[in-house]
């Protein structure tokens, strides 16, 4: 899984403009996304970037505890449903995925799908 795991921290390291445009269709139509606008959409791409890479990493869980103890709740007090906000992360993780998944190899898919879901796991955020 090492091979895997370096493999999709290269491609997150390298191709961060594929999680932004994954971020930017994660949303299309929503009222609450154009209250927030493409910049915070952009910095929440980033934010899942970061929290993707330490949680591959395995090493820290000081920005995936920054998210869930600062960002997120600052969106949901500033009115966003978060049935939205549960939506926009459910969408951003399958585009993601699929984004990441272009540039692996075919034979290392089946890893790096169960990697990305394990990052939602008891390990993970």
């Amino acid at each position: 899984m090492s091979e895997v795991t370096d493999a999709l921290t290269h491609t997150l390291q390298t191709r961060r403009e594929l999680l932004l445009e994954a971020a930017l269709q994660s949303s299309p139509g929503d009222p609450d996304a154009a209250k927030y606008g493409p910049e915070t959409i952009e910095q929440l791409a980033h934010a899942m970037t970061m929290v993707m890479l330490e949680a591959l990493a395995g090493e820290s869980r000081e920005v995936r505890d920054f998210l869930l103890t600062t960002a997120l709740p600052g969106m949901l007090a500033d009115g966003m449903p978060i049935a939205k906000l549960m939506a926009w992360q459910t969408r951003f993780a399958a585009l993601a995925s699929e984004a990441l998944g272009r540039d692996l190899d075919p034979d290392q898919l089946e890893d790096a799908m169960r990697a990305l879901a394990q990052l939602a796991g008891p390990q993970g955020p």
